[in-house]
């Protein structure tokens, strides 16, 4: 009931998942099925930098791509920075008030009191 195309990429993608169980990587190659004489493209490398977020799009040629949904995350990317800068300049005016108290500069009895 499915068509060879369906079947072949059953096929491929069971090859790739027994060799990730086996061997850790999904390109190990070794003998699983003699249905699927040739395989697909190799499964892409993902590296954690720049222009090495790689997928495999699981489509019947499988071809591999890069950047999946990223103009989708980019908030996310863009928050997180805003945040992190925000963070880091509240960090930087505690340790000038904690600096200034111990140069005399604030007066320590105002310092702590609630307003």
């Amino acid at each position: 009931q499915f068509t060879l195309e369906e079947k072949s990429l059953s096929l491929k993608i069971m090859q790739f998942f027994s060799n990730f169980i086996r061997s850790g990587n999904p390109n190990y190659p070794h003998e699983f099925s003699r249905k699927a004489p040739e395989f697909a493209a190799p499964w892409p490398d993902f590296i954690p930098r720049a222009g090495g977020e790689n997928y495999k799009e699981l489509s019947v040629l499988l071809p591999n791509r890069q950047g999946l949904k990223s103009a989708d995350c980019s908030f996310w990317s863009k928050y997180i920075q805003s945040l992190k800068a925000a963070a880091a300049d509240k960090a930087k005016q505690e340790l000038s008030a904690e600096s200034e108290e111990e140069d005399g500069l604030v007066n320590p009895g105002l310092a702590g009191e609630p307003g």
